[in-house]
């Protein structure tokens, strides 16, 4: 079969697409114009040439997620390393622990105390009346005896 020359004006917005892609998919200006015409008067052909552009496009997508993934971890790694708080930790109150009993009839907390011995639920403290038991829910820790010296 001969090849036959035709000569066709094109505007200069699908001439910079035709080179843009001849570069990206290695071929010729000429193979995609003669694929671009094979795919329009025969689909059957466009399943193979669009199988080719999405393999090509996706291993350039591929190729930008590493290099950004790349500099992400170089970025990261080039930060210092956040400082990190230390929660508090949970204990249970201990006797010479200083706490506020909270008062009964409000949300308030009254005086400090020194707890003098604890069980399961309850603390007894010392208050200027005496010693007095509490539910450990209405006491609030403050500090503990170490701390207060």
């Amino acid at each position: 079969m001969a090849d036959h020359l035709l000569s066709v004006p094109i505007p200069d917005e699908i001439y910079d697409q035709l080179i843009r892609r001849s570069e990206l998919t290695g071929l010729s200006p000429q193979d995609l114009l003669i694929q671009a015409l094979a795919c329009f008067l025969e689909p059957k052909q466009l399943e193979p040439a669009v199988s080719a552009y999405l393999e090509i496009r996706l291993q350039a997508i591929k190729q930008e997620l590493r290099q950004y993934l790349q500099q992400q971890l170089a970025h990261q790694a080039s930060r210092p390393a956040p400082e990190e708080e230390i929660p508090p930790s949970i204990r249970p109150l201990q006797i010479g622990d200083i706490v506020q009993i909270r008062d009964p009839d409000s949300p308030f907390y009254l005086q400090k105390a020194v707890i003098v011995s604890t069980s399961l639920i309850r603390a007894t403290v010392d208050t200027g009346m005496g010693k007095h038991t509490f539910l450990k829910r209405d006491i609030r820790f403050v500090s503990t005896a170490h701390d207060s010296t």
